[in-house]
């Protein structure tokens, strides 16, 4: 692969080998086209937006947004804010409450659009509480194997449904998306899948746990 037009073509055969894999001819058509707004409120000198953005079916990842609060008198930021997606295995009201300086509130402070999505199988799309988890995680791999979808594959959807979603903010440059994932190998492995896949993510800093 001495030739750049070579190596192009390398990775084009790869990430069709990818989309293979994981299975992304079997994902089902969204049932919905745009993200639903949930609620928007202040909450200190931040601004905490929850919305539900579609994924694949009838299934919506929730996610938290958060940006910081335009001071009285002050004009709003003209350019668009760098997105910061973190993804935890706790969910992501673990993550809205942490505080200190690599806290999704203080990034947001900092100028940023935070973002806390859930994907599958975390915190609201997780299986915890519904039967019990372990049972649960099995069953879903048996029918990823049937379905050629592995677990990560179907979070890597999830998360580049979110992508699509925040395409539509005004405020989300969505060409400078940095992802941070934590705590959770599958959540890793859908963060490295989604980044092979999908240009807009910029950088990614993951944690396989």
């Amino acid at each position: 692969l001495a030739k750049p037009d070579d190596w192009r073509a390398y990775r084009q055969r790869m990430i069709e080998a990818l989309k293979d894999l994981l299975g992304e001819e079997a994902a089902l058509p969204r049932k919905t086209t745009g993200p639903q707004n949930v609620s928007t409120k202040p909450q200190g000198d931040l601004v905490v937006q929850r919305a539900d953005y579609p994924s694949e079916g009838r299934i919506l990842v929730p996610t938290i947004l958060l940006r910081g609060v335009t001071p009285p008198g002050a004009k709003p930021p003209s350019a668009k804010l760098p997105v910061v997606i973190i993804l935890a295995a706790a969910g992501k009201e673990s993550l809205l409450e942490q505080q200190g300086p690599d806290s999704a509130a203080e990034t947001a402070r900092a100028g940023s659009l935070v973002v806390l999505p859930d994907l599958r199988f975390v915190g609201e799309l997780s299986s915890a509480g519904k039967t019990n988890d372990a049972q649960q995680r099995q069953a879903w791999e048996r029918n990823g194997i049937v379905w050629g979808r592995p677990v990560p594959g179907m979070a890597c959807t999830d998360l580049r449904g979110v992508l699509d979603g925040l395409a539509a903010r005004p405020d989300a440059d969505v060409g400078r998306v940095r992802v941070l994932s934590r705590q959770s190998g599958d959540l890793a492995m859908a963060v490295l899948f989604a980044a092979a896949l999908d240009r807009r993510i910029a950088s990614a800093d993951v944690d396989l746990a």
